[in-house]
């Protein structure tokens, strides 16, 4: 999963800014066809803030438009 390589990306940036349409707008003909999105395995809101807890990475802020997309702030805890 993308989450396992945070660590690497957020090496030299602490914040992590994602965005990913849900499934209810993806199943949708016209819509999975513009976003290319893989079906199979969605997730929601509830299930991305779990596995970046999961990440060890503390959400910020969250928004959601609809049932159609959701955004996430997370950030890297501070060293010990």
């Amino acid at each position: 999963m993308i989450l396992n390589r945070l660590e690497f990306v957020l090496m030299n940036n602490p914040m992590l800014d994602a965005e990913e349409p849900l499934g209810s707008l993806l199943n949708r003909p016209l819509m999975h066809r513009l976003f290319a999105h893989p079906v199979a395995d969605r997730f929601d809101a509830a299930d991305f803030r779990s596995a970046l807890c999961a990440a060890r990475l503390i959400p910020v802020r969250e928004e959601q438009l609809w049932h159609a997309m959701f955004w996430f702030v997370a950030k890297k805890p501070a060293a010990a």
